[in-house]
């Protein structure tokens, strides 16, 4: 009833819009910001997954030259040393790229993932460090391939300390506002 009147029919609708128009807007607006939030963490993974995948790279490359210098040390030289330094300097840009891009988008998610990438790069360094004198003849090459060696247990331990933190990270991005 209206002041006493009954509502009419046009206006009866007219309310019934509005209530169904206001519901509705309310629901576009929280459809919204999920879709917003759905599509910022799958960048945030994305971005995240791209650094790991280069991480991971790295970690291969360290691993498979100090395998050789434990099993196969006469395979050790000169064209492995060269193909040691181009996987790393390739994927080494690349992480470094992503991690950037992971940090713009979420600083929680980028120091997260500090701690497994410093125990990389400080493995990457102490293995390269290693390997500039494998292609050498004499002494300097023993030692190359006996630092090596004993850097295989650290490239091993990157292998099984990377797929948990991968997991980690990931849980932390989808966790993200």
């Amino acid at each position: 009833m209206h002041g006493g009147q009954p509502v009419s029919a046009p206006e009866a609708a007219l309310v019934v819009a509005i209530i169904g128009l206001t519901g509705t807007m309310a629901a576009s607006r929280v459809t919204a910001r999920a879709t917003r939030r759905g599509a910022y963490v799958h960048e945030l993974r994305g971005r995240t997954g791209d650094a790991f995948r280069q991480a991971f790279a790295i970690q291969h490359a360290m691993e498979w030259a100090t395998w050789h210098a434990r099993f196969e040390p006469d395979l050790l030289g000169d064209v492995m040393k060269r193909d040691y330094s181009s996987e790393v300097h390739t994927a080494l840009p690349a992480l470094l790229g992503a991690m950037a891009a992971v940090a713009a988008l979420s600083l929680p998610v980028y120091r997260g993932m500090q701690p497994v990438l410093e125990s990389l790069y400080n493995a990457e360094h102490h293995v390269a460090l290693a390997m500039r004198f494998v292609a050498s003849d004499g002494p300097q090459r023993e030692e190359s391939i006996n630092q090596l060696s004993e850097l295989f247990n650290d490239a091993q331990n990157l292998y099984r300390a990377l797929p948990e933190q991968v997991a980690e990270i990931m849980e932390l991005a989808a966790a993200r506002k």
